[in-house]
């Protein structure tokens, strides 16, 4: 017995020896793995992690009178360098790369606008939240993406012309990111080669606005429907369109959409005289005239309902002018609160043209008649007609007009 208590207490001194040692390694290993994670912060003490810039003082809300500029600020924290580009309405405004941005003098059209800034740095990016622009007794612009308004008012950026041509009969160009001009009218004298040809302007669509794609076709007037009908695609819209009675065929300008645009069509041929009445009627089932023509002493339209706008009632003025009272008659829609979303016809026959206005809406609109060859649109202005005037004694030359609404 007493053997085996030596035994039994020489095993315990064992193992109290063997927790001795392994406390004194344990020991060991924790402070030489303490003593490297000191030495590797100190190391790395002298490089820092970048932070993402984060926005302190969004740019404010403004108001301004038409003719003055107003300025927006921001201010964020983060690691610096920052990079900054100013957003307008979505389409980036070159040039406006600092922390605070000065608009250009208000026109009418920019109220309602929203304007926001991108801050970029090393680490990442953010977005301000938008301010809105508001022009003290401004118009109201037409909704985002409502193409029914040949694009008045939507570009808050000048658009730089990129190229100037023409189809014939049976031929199509299709410009991608483009937004273009109506077709062009002339007359049916004999040898006028606009009679089967018809010119255009296409304008290089600004950074950050949405896809678009404008199509000049021309093909047989017999062909006219089936082609109108074959349109399926809700994001295409007749822009403008001419029938050309000696060659017996017609040219339209089709506007598509990069997204769903849920554009309803629907076109008419009639008297002219019945044209105001078919305008109102359009109008009040919240439709909108994109296109008119003249044949053979009818009048064919092309219309669109829109489903993102299924309430709003439009007020319509349907007007004939001759080639001499045409800048005058335009003039005085704009001034009426119209937008000028169709003008057809010929220097032979006359003009038509529709106005289109939001019921009550009867604030004066900007419109300038240029007869040069159009480079540069100016900011809201948007080219809703254009008409070659013949000189008689030369069919092959002639004078342009132009015709460019805010």
């Amino acid at each position: 017995m007493i053997q085996f208590y030596n035994r039994f207490f020489k095993i315990v001194i064992a193992i109290e020896s063997y927790e001795v040692d392994v406390r004194q390694n344990l020991f060991t290993i924790f402070s030489v793995t303490t003593l490297t994670i000191l030495l590797a912060c100190s190391a790395g003490s002298h490089t820092s992690i970048p932070s993402a810039p984060s926005i302190t003082t969004q740019p404010a809300n403004q108001n301004v009178a038409v003719g003055q500029t107003t300025t927006l600020n921001v201010a964020v924290i983060g690691t610096a360098p920052f990079s900054y580009q100013w957003q307008w309405n979505g389409m980036v405004v070159n040039g406006a790369t600092s922390d605070s941005f000065t608009t250009p003098p208000a026109v009418p059209s920019d109220n309602q606008s929203t304007i926001t800034v991108t801050v970029t740095n090393l680490a990442g990016a953010v977005i301000s939240s938008p301010a809105a622009l508001t022009v003290v007794g401004g118009l109201h612009p037409p909704k985002a993406g409502d193409l029914r308004f040949k694009d008045v008012d939507a570009f808050p950026i000048a658009l730089q012309a990129n190229q100037e041509s023409s189809i014939l009969g049976g031929m199509t160009a299709t410009f991608q990111n483009m937004v273009g001009t109506p077709l062009e009218l002339s007359g049916l004298e004999p040898n006028v080669p606009m009679d089967s040809a018809w010119s255009y302007v296409v304008f290089n669509l600004p950074d950050g606005a949405p896809g678009r794609k404008t199509i000049y076709q021309s093909d047989s007037l017999a062909n006219f429907q089936s082609d109108f009908i074959a349109l399926t695609p809700s994001n295409s819209l007749v822009a403008s369109l001419d029938f050309c009675t000696g060659p017996s065929d017609f040219a339209w300008e089709v506007v598509q959409t990069s997204t769903t645009g849920g554009f309803l069509p629907n076109s008419q041929t009639l008297l002219p005289a019945d044209l105001q009445v078919a305008a109102v009627q359009e109008g009040r089932a919240s439709r909108v005239i994109t296109a008119v023509t003249m044949n053979a002493g009818q009048a064919t339209y092309v219309s669109y309902g829109w489903q993102s706008d299924t309430s709003t009632v439009y007020e319509s003025s349907v007007v004939t002018a001759t080639v001499y009272t045409v800048s005058s008659v335009a003039t005085n829609l704009a001034q009426q609160g119209y937008i000028i979303t169709a003008i057809g016809g010929n220097t032979s026959d006359g003009f038509i043209l529709v106005g289109t206005r939001v019921q009550g809406e009867t604030t004066p609109r900007s419109l300038v008649v240029w007869t040069s060859t159009a480079t540069t649109i100016g900011r809201g202005y948007a080219c809703v007609g254009h008409i070659f005037v013949v000189n008689p004694n030369n069919p092959a030359a002639g004078t342009e007009m132009w015709f460019f609404e805010q």
